[in-house]
């Protein structure tokens, strides 16, 4: 049997190259967004007995998405592909002993785009960042912050090509 440490090594070298990999960062696939959705899912359940919530993350980059003055659209998952969200999926290997995860943590646009042929919706890939790494039981907080980088991330490069309104004369 493989002890703890010899299966997560092996899972960091697994994911090595995930982690050298950065995406290209497109702040064009963000032009014209008039706001966006949000899907959060867990890949592994372990994870959310150990406290990484689905509802805590989602309302963690709906907070920082609306501090930022963009706006969040509250659909349901059903109608979430009629519209551009944003796309948090979070997996995790735990180790036999319980002490600490292998995480792959995926932050992506989906932006909605109407087919001419038949003016069907589509989805496509924009804007996206990934973050993978072995992170002890009693710090998976550290989840938390990874993503509200990413959305600080996100907010920046939206308002980069769509800011907001100003405020009309004499309004505050």
């Amino acid at each position: 049997m493989l002890g703890s440490g010899v299966l997560l090594g092996a899972c960091l070298l697994w994911l090595g190259p995930l982690c050298a990999q950065e995406p290209a960062i497109s702040p064009e696939s963000l032009r014209g967004l008039q706001g966006v959705g949000i899907r959060v899912r867990l890949l592994q359940p372990l994870l959310e007995k150990d406290g990484v919530e689905p509802g805590a993350l989602y309302e963690a980059v709906a907070r920082r998405l609306r501090e930022a003055r963009i706006e969040v659209l509250d659909l349901p998952e059903t109608e979430l592909g009629k519209a551009s969200f944003l796309e948090v999926i979070v997996a995790g290997v735990n180790d036999p002993q319980n002490a600490a995860y292998v995480i792959d943590l995926g932050f992506k646009l989906r932006r909605v785009q109407l087919v001419d042929r038949d003016r069907s919706a589509a989805t496509a890939s924009g804007w996206e960042r990934r973050w993978s790494g072995i992170i002890p039981v009693y710090r998976l907080r550290e989840v938390h912050e990874h993503l509200t980088n990413f959305t600080a991330e996100f907010a920046s490069a939206y308002l980069a090509v769509n800011p907001p309104p100003k405020p009309a004369a004499g309004k505050e």
